[in-house]
């Protein structure tokens, strides 16, 4: 649990303070063959990217219905 916590708080960090290109900052860790490849082609098969929008969507949904609700009150 503690290294996939570190892992996605460092990588997010880099992400954040770097300038450059998250697909490039990606490509540069990830080996052909090697673990960061193989899970990443298994989040993709799973489209993982999809369901992740669409949960955001439904979520951005349901907040703004929210948020009328209670401008109503």
């Amino acid at each position: 649990k503690q290294l996939s916590i570190a892992t996605f708080k460092g990588a997010s960090q880099l992400a954040a303070m770097s300038t450059t290109p998250v697909e490039t900052l990606r490509a540069q860790v990830t080996s052909k063959g090697g673990t960061t490849e193989q899970g990443i082609l298994s989040l993709e098969a799973s489209q993982v990217k999809l369901s992740i929008l669409l949960a955001a969507q439904q979520a951005e949904k349901r907040a703004k219905i929210m948020g009328d609700e209670l401008g109503k009150s």
